[in-house]
């Protein structure tokens, strides 16, 4: 059989599918992996564990500020506070202005809102005082916990601690992408998501793996209705990495039956020569008809 039909056969089993063969070599090349930050933490496993509040400020108002700004940007955060927040509802008048490593700061009703660990906090001149810093219970941290503090019009109105577990699959998709010699990245805007959070969680933390901060809404992965060829899956993202390596053993197939074919043209020239210059020709070619 061809390797492609082969290969699309075993895809669709997995519910997935490899659309043109063009698609095979485009995706054979493939060196690096990109992630939403969705399929590294599926909302389900990411929890708010406790909320502290300061300078008195009301709970509903922490929870309405970080839905907003985490629904413009997606993520788990997105789910996570939507469903806090559904009776009160969030605002549309959201504007990402600056987002890196440990922080997203933004406007929500033209007021400014900082969400951030500790180091970016202090990188950006912003010291949180000591009592809040001892206020919780070490016990209570795990490998899977982060802090995230709320700034708002530039005073620390929350601390938040937050659970994060990696999905179940993640671990077994990052070793077979890196014993296939690709590189991951996570994309996010989530400040709590960084290399740090996943290496804790996976076994062995010497997989090639970096955590990619998105600029701005502009830069999220936008969906068409329409392309020319590609791989699309309605299984999970094991399934879909599975189908990109059939990708590399069709190349292969094909350059090896290219070599074979190559191979068998050149016996049959040196056998032909063989005959030719041996006066063995003429013999071989009258056992033809015998043989029809």
């Amino acid at each position: 059989f061809h390797p492609f039909y082969r290969a699309n056969k075993e895809a669709y089993y997995n519910d997935c599918t490899i659309v043109g063969e063009g698609s095979v070599e485009e995706y054979s090349d493939t060196e690096v992996i990109s992630f939403d930050d969705v399929n590294v933490f599926p909302s389900v496993n990411v929890k708010v564990r406790n909320v502290r509040l300061y300078n008195n400020c009301r709970i509903d108002k922490v929870l309405y500020y970080a839905a907003s700004v985490f629904a413009a940007t997606g993520g788990p955060l997105s789910d996570v506070f939507e469903v806090a927040t559904m009776e009160m509802g969030r605002s549309e008048d959201v504007q990402i202005l600056e987002t890196g490593a440990g922080f997203i700061e933004a406007t929500v009703n033209g007021r400014n809102v900082l969400f951030a660990k500790e180091e970016a906090l202090l990188s950006r001149g912003i010291a949180i005082p000591e009592s809040v810093l001892v206020s919780d219970d070490e016990s209570q941290f795990s490998p899977d916990t982060s802090v995230m503090y709320m700034i708002y019009q530039g005073r620390l109105v929350s601390k938040m601690i937050l659970s994060y577990v990696v999905d179940a699959d993640f671990e077994y998709i990052i070793r077979q992408l890196s014993d296939s010699g690709m590189y991951v990245c996570v994309k996010t805007f989530d400040p709590n998501i960084d290399e740090a959070l996943i290496n804790r969680q996976v076994t062995g933390n010497n997989y090639p793996l970096r955590v990619i901060k998105y600029r701005g809404t502009e830069e999220i992965t936008k969906y068409s209705d329409r392309t020319d060829g590609g791989i699309v899956s309605r299984g999970t993202t094991k399934a879909l990495l599975q189908t990109i390596s059939y990708c590399d053993r069709i190349v292969g197939a094909k350059k090896t039956g290219y070599v074979l074919s190559v191979i068998a043209t050149i016996i049959s020239v040196l056998l032909v020569c063989a005959c030719v210059v041996t006066g063995k020709f003429n013999e071989f070619y009258s056992i033809v008809p015998a043989l029809n």
